[in-house]
């Protein structure tokens, strides 16, 4: 039971991650399409990449404390 457990995590943390991923990519884009952004573009990307990181620890230091409160209609 503990190992399917594990495979429900792993794939919401692949999740999170692929959806951080292409958030920073999608503002990267954005502000290279838009000019009057770029002033924003590397620290909004840095930003949403830090909280990409950053959701990553808390994501395996406490899963089941994150999925409480955030995850639970998910």
């Amino acid at each position: 039971m503990s190992g399917y457990n594990s495979e429900i995590k792993d794939e919401k943390n692949e999740f999170f991650l692929i959806i951080s991923t292409l958030l920073t990519y999608t503002y990267y884009k954005a502000s290279q399409t838009f000019p009057a952004h770029e002033l924003l573009m590397v620290p909004c990307t840095t930003l949403l990449f830090l909280v990409m990181i950053g959701w990553l620890f808390i994501y395996h230091d406490n899963p089941d404390w994150v999925e409480q409160f955030w995850l639970k209609g998910a």
